[in-house]
């Protein structure tokens, strides 16, 4: 699956490549639990809110401000 890289003679280490990781973790899960498209997007649609409403109640000035500057940056690039 990925996740284990097996080195001969060295040892067994966990994978470094997240990508592969993620992919085959994902997999994983499908195969032995029955898991859904539309459960992922449930749980990422509980947990995005969850942060968001987080980071506002947490967030402070310089960091609105920061994130305003790049949002004005994204727009400029836009024209």
């Amino acid at each position: 699956m990925g996740i284990m890289k097996v080195r001969p003679r060295v040892g067994t280490f966990v994978a470094n490549d997240p990508i592969r990781l993620g992919k085959s973790s994902l997999e994983w899960m499908v195969t032995l639990g029955g898991l859904q498209a539309w459960h992922l997007s449930e749980v990422r649609h509980v947990l995005e809110i969850s942060s968001d409403v987080t980071a506002a109640q947490r967030g402070r000035t310089e960091h609105f401000m920061a994130l305003s500057d790049e949002i004005t940056n994204m727009y400029t690039t836009l024209k």
